[in-house]
């Protein structure tokens, strides 16, 4: 009995150490011969011509005069604003608000589909096994019976012409754009936070602005109030005081809620409890200035942006992947052959009697298409059609680019110009209104001249403000334009 056992195990063991060895080795010999296809009907594809076509040598738009020794990195550039409320709302913005998380759970599925492509150009070799007893009575008689099976098969494509290399190309490229489109929420979920955090400071300020104001005006009303009972000013002049005061009132209380309204898009982009947010900001004062963003230069090369971005990044993998798709699909209209090997054993025991079988089965298998009904030209058809949609969507996509960059360019030029002419009117519109304060004082000027005195005023200081944040605006777009630090922080 033991010396059948140890023949049959031996028996086992050549049978697997010649056939495993006659798979590997056809299937080596075969395998270097892989990707057959021809390359004469292969699409183009020119990312490097789309490029050079439709961007111009250089920028149109002025550039900011920036010194190099203040020059900002352009990888953290969020922290250098000073600010830590903003740096800390733009890292738990990026850690927890849901687009940027879809984007990971997009990377992992990528890569994902990655591992399971390149798995198939593998071997594939699975194990079986089963036992079972049986019992027969007969004629008074028992008889006992085992039985025991076990086995390997074994499978490899030789992907002679591509199909799973072409597979594991359009996943790869997949998994790469899957990691651009992170890089791109992430810059644009920043660039929003900062955004609407300067809106929400700039709304503060304007509120103190506007309260200044309601203040201002309520006091000439109760003084007019007060001149007319007395018979210094004519009855007329109540109804523009109280106009007055009740407009200004109207303006404070609307930008009362234009800064709420802030505060809750804070808090949906940084998924933050609104409780702990608003103690976060402290809004119960204004601040005294804008966040100051830090200045960086801008190369004069608009093709250098487009290395720059994340968004290029991903349009350029997604041409990769709609090429390596078509090359799948040409693939698939050829034939597929595969090496099959199977090792068998069996052993069965019956009434104190047993008996050892083993088998090895080896050969190539052959997948020939032969009819379809056109099934896989309209693939590859179809595929040819995703990837002029892809170069399309590329080329697009580096127009917008520049066009960003250039609009960024020239709103921040403006807005520079702008600001000292808005800082120039504030000048001369308070010196108008302390002269009009002082002649009402004296008797010298009448109410209305006062309200329109005041009115210019608060309105040359609103502008001031709205200038200075579309300045600070201008900078947060250039920075998202020109790709946001993602090519240094990859």
């Amino acid at each position: 009995m033991q010396k059948s056992l140890f023949s049959t195990k031996r028996m086992l063991g050549n049978a697997l150490n010649q056939g495993i060895f006659g798979i590997l080795v056809t299937a080596g010999l075969l395998s270097g011969c892989t990707n057959l296809l021809p390359n004469n009907s292969a699409p183009t594809i020119a990312l490097q011509g789309v490029t050079a076509s439709t961007v111009a040598a250089k920028f149109v738009a002025p550039l900011p005069a920036v010194d190099a020794a203040q020059q900002a990195k352009f990888s953290d550039w969020w922290a250098q604003f000073n600010d830590a409320t903003l740096t800390q709302l733009v890292a738990h913005a990026i850690a927890h608000n849901t687009t940027v998380t879809q984007a990971r759970a997009s990377i992992v599925v990528a890569r994902s589909v990655l591992a399971e492509s390149r798995a198939g150009m593998f071997p594939s070799v699975n194990v079986t096994a089963s036992a079972d007893t049986s019992r027969q009575r007969q004629a008074g008689i028992t008889t006992n019976s085992r039985n025991a099976n076990a086995g390997i098969d074994a499978m490899w494509e030789l992907d002679l012409f591509g199909f799973n290399q072409s597979l594991t190309a359009a996943a790869d490229a997949r998994a790469t754009q899957a990691i651009a489109q992170l890089g791109d929420a992430r810059v644009s979920i920043s660039a929003e936070v900062v955004s609407t955090y300067v809106n929400l400071r700039t709304s503060q300020m304007l509120e103190a602005v506007y309260a200044q104001d309601r203040t201002a005006t309520a006091q000439t009303a109760n003084l007019t109030s007060l001149k007319i009972k007395a018979g210094f000013e004519a009855q007329a002049n109540a109804g523009l005081a109280e106009g007055d005061a009740a407009e200004a009132a109207n303006r404070y209380t609307g930008q009362r809620e234009q800064t709420d309204l802030y505060v809750k898009a804070l808090v949906a982009l940084t998924n933050k409890n609104e409780a702990t947010l608003r103690t976060d900001l402290q809004l119960s004062s204004a601040p005294v200035a804008l966040p100051a963003p830090a200045r960086f230069a801008v190369t004069t090369l608009p093709a250098q942006l487009l290395e720059q971005r994340a968004d290029i990044a991903a349009a350029t993998a997604n041409v990769l992947a709609a090429s390596a798709d078509w090359r799948a699909s040409r693939a698939d209209q050829y034939p597929r052959i595969s090496l099959l090997g199977n090792i068998s054993f069996n052993r069965l025991s019956t009434g104190g009697n047993s008996a050892n079988n083993s088998s090895l089965s080896f050969g190539p298998a052959i997948n020939l298409p032969l009819f379809d009904a056109g099934k896989r030209q309209a693939a590859t058809e179809g595929a040819q059609s995703r990837i002029d949609i892809a170069q399309a969507q590329f080329e697009q996509t580096a127009l917008r680019a520049v066009q960003e960059a250039e609009e960024g360019l020239v709103r921040l030029d403006s807005a520079n110009t702008r600001a000292k002419i808005a800082q120039d009117a504030v000048r001369g519109y308070v010196s108008y209104l302390e002269g009009a304060q002082l002649r009402h004082k004296n008797g010298l000027a009448n109410l209305l001249e006062l309200a329109q005195a005041q009115r210019t005023t608060v309105a040359a200081n609103a502008a001031l403000l709205q200038v200075q944040r579309e300045r600070v605006q201008a900078w947060i777009s250039l920075y998202k334009a020109l790709g946001g630090g993602w090519k240094e922080a990859q």
